[in-house]
């Protein structure tokens, strides 16, 4: 792979790091880092690149966090707090830029007031939800006429992505009032709203609204068909979340866990022990469909390939979860996603099997019990490749049939017992 090439300016100022920025996005960067102490680095096809030439100053990464947010930022980050926003670089005419979501924090390095800035790249259109390569359906599932649509995963794996192509969608087919709440707002929609689309209406947290929860508030007010809330994550947004889809609303929102089955229970845990069971049943009974996503590096470098699992909450799932206690409501979500073959673990290994993904990363989503199935069908050879498995698995044989064995002896060992009671017993009766 060829990187891009990087002329370090003396000192960066708001000039010189928007022409870096050009120069990465031209590249394919999907985040920059920016820290003190260290060259320029992108995350570029799936791992970090160096592609500065120098280390990069903690007052120039001050004045440049200055430039581009507001004249007091550094001295923000300095004393404790972290700075999120959304920042645009023109590439020349008006309705051509690129656009960023940054985070700043302060970090130790060669002091204690260091700095630390990550750019993360925004398409200038949303991408259209026909190109995300999603089963047909989920596409269908996604577009309730109320309830809760839910998108987990950890933070840079396509979540915003994902609900922007979602929104665009729903924009062109018309018709339809959209509210968001956003903290910072990513994606626009200047160049996909017309006449003849819906309209879309997007707030920032805490430039427009002080929290999630008082957006929503707020949106409820102005008639919306369909409300976004960028992350759900403290009991105020979850529970007027909930109200939304309850008056007729449907929603869409983030959340940030490791699966489908854990993410009703995350966010029930926003609530007080009190509450939870309620809280439970409450999301659960809103819930449409929830989705899981992460981004892994294709096999041959060249970019990255999302792996889902996705669950339509229809009467048959909501029934059988409806019907347990809410601690079990995991693994039977995830006995129900391996059913219906819409796992993870079944994602990566299609992935897999396509050749789009290498065998550590399979074995890192898909765990070694799915990787027995898949590789036990290319035959001996590969069945060597895991030895602990294969020792694991010789023990476990022993147990069992040593478990299989316990319980006959046990049943004679009482039955021997009873036996000598009853003869001590006659024994002492006749020698009275």
């Amino acid at each position: 792979m060829t990187l891009p090439e990087i002329r370090d300016p003396v000192r960066y100022d708001q000039g010189s790091l928007d022409e870096l920025l050009k120069t990465l996005v031209q590249a394919g960067a999907s985040d920059i880092l920016l820290i003190s102490e260290s060259p320029v680095r992108a995350y570029l096809r799936g791992r970090w690149e160096t592609v500065g030439m120098r280390a990069l100053k903690t007052y120039e990464l001050a004045d440049l966090l200055n430039a581009i947010d507001q004249t007091n930022s550094s001295s923000r980050v300095a004393s404790g707090e972290s700075r999120n926003f959304a920042y645009e670089v023109s590439l020349g005419s008006r309705t051509s830029r690129s656009r960023f979501r940054i985070n700043a924090s302060g970090v130790r390095r060669s002091g204690d007031r260091d700095l630390k800035i990550v750019l993360r790249t925004i398409p200038d259109t949303p991408p259209p939800l026909d190109s995300m390569g999603l089963p047909p359906e989920l596409l269908e599932a996604l577009f309730p006429l109320d309830g809760l649509v839910g998108v987990a995963g950890a933070t840079g794996s396509g979540k915003s992505t994902l609900l922007a192509g979602v929104l665009r969608e729903k924009l062109e087919r018309g018709g339809c009032h959209i509210a968001t709440a956003e903290a910072p707002i990513e994606f626009v929609y200047d160049k996909v709203e017309t006449r003849n689309t819906g309209v879309i209406a997007q707030g920032e947290v805490p430039t427009h609204h002080p929290s999630f929860g008082k957006a929503v508030e707020e949106m409820l007010r102005q008639k919306p068909d369909v409300i976004l809330v960028g992350e759900s994550r403290d009991k105020e947004t979850i529970e007027n979340t909930i109200l939304a889809c309850q008056t007729g609303h449907a929603a869409y929102t983030t959340v940030h866990t490791n699966g489908v089955g854990e993410t009703i229970g995350r966010m029930a845990e926003a609530f007080p022990g009190s509450e939870r069971d309620a809280a439970a049943n409450k999301l659960l009974a809103a819930t449409r469909v929830m989705i899981h996503q992460r981004l892994l590096r294709k096999a041959d470098g060249s970019g990255r390939v999302p792996i889902r699992e996705w669950l339509v909450f229809d009467d048959d799932v909501k029934g059988a979860l409806f019907s347990e206690p809410f601690s079990r409501w995991p693994f039977l979500i995830g006995d129900i996603l391996r059913e219906k073959r819409q796992s993870a673990a079944q994602d990566a290994e299609r992935a897999f099997g396509a050749g789009l993904i290498s065998r550590s990363d399979f074995l890192a989503v898909g765990g070694r019990s799915n990787a027995r199935e898949v590789f036990g069908q290319k035959g001996a050879q590969t069945q060597r490749a895991l030895p602990a498995e294969n020792d694991a698995n010789a023990l476990w044989e022993i147990v069992r049939l040593f478990s299989g064995a316990i319980d006959p002896l046990i049943a004679w060992l009482m039955s021997v017992r009873k036996i000598l009671a009853r003869f001590l017993a006659n024994r002492t009766s006749g020698g009275a």
